[in-house]
């Protein structure tokens, strides 16, 4: 009762879910686990403070968590990660050997290396000088402190779902908590789901956009994920998820641009040698997945081909991608922007990668021993500007070592695997490895400068 009376005052048009919670029911959903103050909050702070259940004015906890509602405090906002972490023998010089000594359980790795001349594959329990592995790592102080891994600690707040959004707002939010264009509101359901209501009011009583996308924190390929308007779909879906199935919400890019009527997003590949000093590089080679379905007016929500550019539920033919070369192609085809529009657009796609990584490298910092790539996926959204097209690039998500399987079929609309596939994709690996773990940076890589985003 106290929860679907908060979504009363929300929207009057909102009708009841076929089975309300009971009183207890809503405690202990809310009340579950560490954050259960700001879980109840959801509950209770649109509703007058008469109508709250007897004994909540004297949960200080709770009164506090509503306080902070109001003056618009991020809950689990801590001081940042001291970015005077060092290895446990503070090993700063890097001896690369010739050939390097690589053990990994990276099928992938392993075919495009045991041809390389610079690094030499090992089994496992053999001594080796990189660990690349398609798992995280999270034992670091126990690997030995010579040895090269591909992977951060703290990176999690980078390439899990639920911890960008309180890693965006801590290192890329202006002074005055202005979140940077490249960025949607977003909310992790576990603790912020009030956060998320209180957005939803306010856009609906601007009347500005108000889809949103619930997306499985820990998931893929686009997985329990559903497009709404209605704010009473978002907290069904919180109701009914397992514990252990964390959850987020993301206001949803309702004027995507597209290419030959289908909308797309972009995977950009990032390599950072270091966060502290900062050294990262864009590896040129991008490309865009394209929804199975016409995208249209976009209306339709509960067509997962003509939203999601990752969907598992395409069929075996329905992988279209495009990389570079096709996507200018497409443009001038399209004739929505011009080609000089188009590079300008990927220009600040290449910006909004640089902001993100130099922002929020301090938080993650100093680990000599580390390495990573990782898979940054944007969107442009579409707007009209002075009767021309306006693009902005919108971050969806950062993903961990991510794959190599679009590379090695060769960009085709089936899953066969090319002859122009592989030695993409061997040209791909070879690169990563010798800007990861080598003196030295393999051709066309663009360097990240740190001076261009200093604030």
């Amino acid at each position: 009762q106290i929860l679907m009376a908060s979504l009363s005052a929300a929207s009057s048009s909102w009708r009841p879910p076929p089975s309300p919670p009971s009183p207890l029911e809503v405690y202990s959903w809310l009340a579950s686990g560490s954050s259960s103050a700001s879980r109840l909050a959801v509950a209770l702070f649109l509703v007058p403070e008469e109508s709250w259940p007897p004994g909540a004015r004297n949960h200080k906890e709770l009164t506090n968590a509503i306080s902070n509602l109001a003056k618009g405090t991020m809950p689990g906002e801590s001081e940042p990660v001291s970015t005077d972490r060092r290895d446990p023998r503070e090993y700063q010089d890097t001896i690369y050997q010739n050939p390097m000594r690589v053990y990994t359980d990276n099928e992938e790795v392993k075919i495009v290396l045991a041809k390389s001349s610079r690094f030499q594959l090992v089994e496992a329990g053999e001594p080796h000088d990189v660990l690349f592995t398609i798992s995280n790592i999270t034992n670091f102080l126990e690997l030995p402190p010579e040895r090269l891994v591909n992977s951060f600690p703290f990176e999690g707040g980078l390439v899990q779902k639920d911890l960008l959004p309180q890693t965006v707002r801590r290192a890329c939010y202006s002074a005055d908590r202005v979140a940077p264009t490249w960025w949607n509101p977003c909310f992790d359901l576990s603790t912020e789901a009030h956060f998320f209501l209180a957005e939803y009011r306010r856009r609906e009583a601007s009347g500005e956009p108000n889809t949103w996308i619930v997306k499985a924190a820990q998931g893929s390929h686009a997985i329990n994920y559903t497009v709404t308007k209605d704010a009473r779909v978002v907290i069904e879906r919180m109701r009914a998820r397992p514990r252990d199935a964390d959850q987020v919400a993301q206001l949803y890019v309702e004027r995507p641009f597209t290419l030959q009527d289908r909308k797309f997003d972009l995977r950009f590949y990032v390599l950072v040698r270091s966060f502290a000093p900062f050294e990262a590089f864009i590896h040129p080679h991008y490309y865009a997945r394209l929804a199975a379905d016409p995208w249209g007016k976009g209306d339709e929500l509960d067509s997962r081909n003509k939203h999601f550019t990752t969907s598992l539920e395409k069929g075996a033919g329905d992988f279209p991608h495009m990389w570079p070369e096709q996507m200018a192609q497409a443009v001038v085809s399209d004739g929505l922007i011009s080609l000089a529009e188009w590079e300008k657009a990927i220009a600040a796609a290449e910006q909004t990668l640089g902001q993100l990584f130099t922002s929020v490298a301090p938080l993650i910092g100093e680990w000599p021993r580390s390495r990573a790539y990782y898979g940054v996926d944007l969107m442009f959204e579409s707007l009209e500007v002075d009767g021309r097209l306006s693009l902005t690039p919108k971050l969806l998500e950062v993903n961990f070592q991510a794959d190599f399987d679009v590379a090695r079929y060769g960009g085709t609309d089936g899953l066969e695997v090319t002859e122009e596939g592989d030695a993409l994709m061997e040209k791909l690996i070879n690169d990563f490895f010798e800007t990861l773990f080598t003196d030295t940076v393999a051709k066309g890589m663009k360097a990240i400068n740190p001076a261009l985003f200093a604030t």
